[in-house]
């Protein structure tokens, strides 16, 4: 059921898959099922060229010392949130949150539109080539990113379009959303298999939804090369 080029690149990715590169390899390979010729280079060079936009706004912090320190953290976030979220118009897709092509990372760079999960990884990945930590965070029902370094918990919900919220809020969020408890409510980060893992599920999801069997299947398929389970 899946396209054997997909599950050659996903077995590759695998291998290092603990790297933000093999996270969007993993992804890449995701897409090449739908997308048998799809290069994952071309979707490497599009992500370098967002970070080279924003390292063309902060030459001085994108070329400074690492780890970068915290007030040049602020700064370099608005400029990523300049190119990210108004200039290139990154946002979530409300109007067709279960299109499968919210969920497959060529599309999502083309279209500029994707779910929480999808865009968060190329906020990542963005984010990553300028020398930021981001950590996914596998909460209920919404992923976000969390941006290691700022004296608080930052987090980024690149759906809405890069809103910043601290711990409080986005426990709070997820306590309407989910009625449990706030005090029983953990962000805990995901690591790259997690994130894999739940790209998988929503689009096994997606499909089911629409009663396409074959690609439900071949998104088992996927989970198998990567070791993970949907």
């Amino acid at each position: 059921h899946c396209h054997p080029r997909a599950f050659h690149l996903m077995e590759e990715a695998v291998a290092s898959i603990e790297t933000t590169g093999g996270l969007v390899r993993a992804a890449g390979a995701i897409a090449a099922h739908l997308q048998p010729m799809l290069r994952v280079e071309e979707l490497e060079r599009t992500i370098a060229a967002y970070a080279g936009s924003v390292a063309t706004r902060v030459p001085r912090i994108a070329a400074g010392p690492r780890p970068i320190p915290e007030d040049d953290i602020e700064i370099l976030l608005a400029h990523l949130h300049f190119v990210l979220f108004e200039q290139a118009g990154f946002i979530g897709n409300t109007a067709a949150y279960d299109d499968p092509r919210n969920s497959l990372l060529h599309e999502v760079l083309a279209r500029r539109l994707g779910i929480p999960i999808s865009l968060c990884l190329v906020y990542k990945a963005v984010g990553e080539l300028l020398g930021l930590r981001i950590h996914g965070i596998n909460a209920p029902l919404h992923f976000v990113v969390e941006v290691e370094g700022p004296a608080r918990r930052t987090f980024i919900d690149a759906f809405c379009g890069g809103r910043l919220l601290w711990e409080d809020e986005l426990v709070a969020g997820i306590a309407r959303a989910t009625g449990h408890p706030p005090g029983e409510i953990e962000l805990e980060r995901a690591d790259n298999r997690a994130w894999i893992a739940r790209m998988l599920r929503n689009l096994e999801a997606s499909f089911a939804n629409a009663g396409e069997r074959s690609q439900v299947l071949a998104m088992q398929e996927l989970a198998t090369a990567a070791g993970v389970r949907v």
